[in-house]
């Protein structure tokens, strides 16, 4: 009978434009191939990301991601990054706007379904990233900005934030909106994006220097995402790299066993 070897794990990447375009190897930085390198001999990092969708929108690609790792095995799900919100937190009467408590409840959804069907896998949460509503009005984005704010935007890193989704360790989150406002010189958000401020518009462009264009993360902004993803795995036990072992030794142990 024939030695059954292990599977790669699998981490898996679900959310929005902001997961889908993390793969373009066209920015300075890739922030799914700098996790799958992260992981590299250990865990495959599967991105399942969609542009322009919101939690409501995404439950049937997720319906559609869980049936995917079943068919694998679910013992095999190791770490789910939710990075949920960008497409939530657009103005109320705006074509994308999910209310904020709906935000919530989704995302708890999301939550109960891997606890129910991957009960060995963790789950990392990502808030939204802060934006330059001065960048945006100077792109080519279908609604220029319009549609969005930094104000509302804060409103659902907040409760991401405050939120008590349960599971205890299980569940751990990552502040996006804050490491990328600290990249960009701040030490401290309050009053930071008061319109009447007149600091506001160059604040926001130095926020603008993490995005394409004042929404997506560019290379610079998929770094800081990376560095804080990865200390926060490097001192999560049984995620973290270190934790989980290689699929074969390395070539010089392979080699010996076809040289006695």
């Amino acid at each position: 009978m024939p030695t059954l070897v292990p599977d790669y794990k699998k981490v898996i990447l679900f959310g929005d434009s902001q997961t889908e375009l993390s793969w373009n190897q066209g920015l300075d930085f890739s922030f799914s191939a700098g996790l799958q390198h992260y992981y590299m001999r250990r865990a495959d990092v599967l991105n399942r990301g969609l542009c322009g969708y919101n939690t409501i929108w995404l439950k049937s690609q997720f319906d559609r991601v869980v049936h995917e790792l079943e068919r694998v095995g679910k013992d095999n799900a190791l770490l789910f990054v939710l990075w949920l919100g960008t497409n939530d937190c657009p103005l109320e009467n705006t074509l994308h706007h999910v209310p904020v408590d709906q935000f919530i409840k989704n995302v708890s959804q999301y939550i109960k379904i891997i606890q129910e069907r991957f009960p060995l896998a963790k789950i990392l949460l990502i808030t939204p990233a802060p934006i330059s509503e001065t960048k945006l009005r100077s792109s080519s984005s279908r609604t220029q900005g319009r549609d969005r704010s930094q104000c509302e935007t804060k409103k659902y890193v907040d409760a991401l934030l405050s939120h008590d989704f349960g599971y205890g360790d299980v569940v751990r989150k990552v502040d996006l909106f804050t490491a990328i406002a600290e990249a960009a010189g701040y030490s401290s958000f309050s009053n930071v994006f008061d319109e009447h401020n007149p600091l506001t518009a160059d604040r926001e462009l130095r926020i603008g220097e993490f995005t394409l264009d004042g929404l997506h993360l560019n290379g610079k902004g998929y770094k800081v995402l990376y560095n804080h993803i990865t200390t926060v795995l490097n001192q999560w036990p049984g995620v973290s790299m270190a934790d989980l072992p290689g699929v074969e030794p390395g070539w010089l142990d392979k080699s010996k066993k076809f040289t006695k």
